[in-house]
């Protein structure tokens, strides 16, 4: 007997063998309560998936995927309508931005972008040119880590004249000089919200409880004290709420 699939998350690694009972399999293959379809293997680009091509996700609002991915995903998740979060992991050199453009063109509603990388040097600057009108918050993170990766100053020149990140208000990402913080804000006119973490940041992790923290104390000598600005704790985050 087959049961109705329920859960809000289907995470996808590996190819997947199953029968379904059910003598309507149109009915068995619309997976309508899965929001959040998350691929977890890195060397997997949908291609062998025999099973999964059976299987249909309407409903997807948080799409994790490898980037390149195979076009079956464009059967499995028929429309992207209802998308508003993205994270895409960057593999390999051979990386196809015209299916991520498509992937924009397709989501109306996408509000946040993640990339995962392992080094800056994955990227390309066709990356830069692509374009959606909807993303606001975009976060540069280490692939399958989801801490923040570092982009040096010749990647960040290209960074902040990319479409995709001067029109947003929230944006995350490492930098190796804390001068680069004052250079975003003055130029991401909408940016809202910044995380951040410094190369050249001080902070002592085993001095935690002091009060003094250099580079928060820094940045409130160049911005407003209508801003805040506070450091996660435990982490080397500098989170900034910016107030135009």
């Amino acid at each position: 007997y087959t049961l109705p699939y329920v859960f809000q998350d289907f995470i996808y690694s590996n190819e997947i063998l199953s029968k379904s009972t059910c003598i309507d399999n149109k009915h068995y293959s619309s997976y309508d309560c899965v929001t959040n379809f998350l691929q977890k293997n890195d060397k997997n680009n949908l291609e062998n998936c025999s099973t999964l091509l059976s299987l249909r996700f309407p409903n997807i609002r948080h799409l994790e995927i490898n980037i390149p991915f195979n076009d079956n995903l464009w059967l499995i998740i028929p429309t992207f309508d209802k998308l508003t979060s993205l994270y895409i992991k960057l593999s390999g050199n051979n990386l196809n931005y015209n299916q991520l453009q498509e992937l924009f063109n397709r989501a109306p509603r996408l509000n946040s972008l993640t990339i995962g990388i392992d080094s800056w040097s994955s990227i390309d600057f066709e990356f830069f040119t692509l374009k959606s009108i909807s993303i606001r918050q975009v976060r540069f993170v280490r692939k399958n880590k989801l801490i923040i990766q570092y982009i040096n100053n010749r990647e960040f020149n290209i960074l902040i004249n990319s479409s995709t990140v001067s029109h947003c208000n929230v944006l995350a990402l490492g930098i190796e000089n804390r001068t680069k913080i004052l250079d975003l804000i003055k130029t991401i006119s909408n940016l809202q919200s910044l995380i951040i973490q410094c190369q050249d940041d001080t902070f002592n992790y085993d001095e935690s409880l002091s009060i003094n923290d250099e580079l928060i104390e820094w940045l409130y000598s160049y911005l407003p004290s209508t801003y805040s600005i506070t450091r996660d704790i435990g982490t080397s985050n500098i989170r900034l709420w910016i107030d135009r």
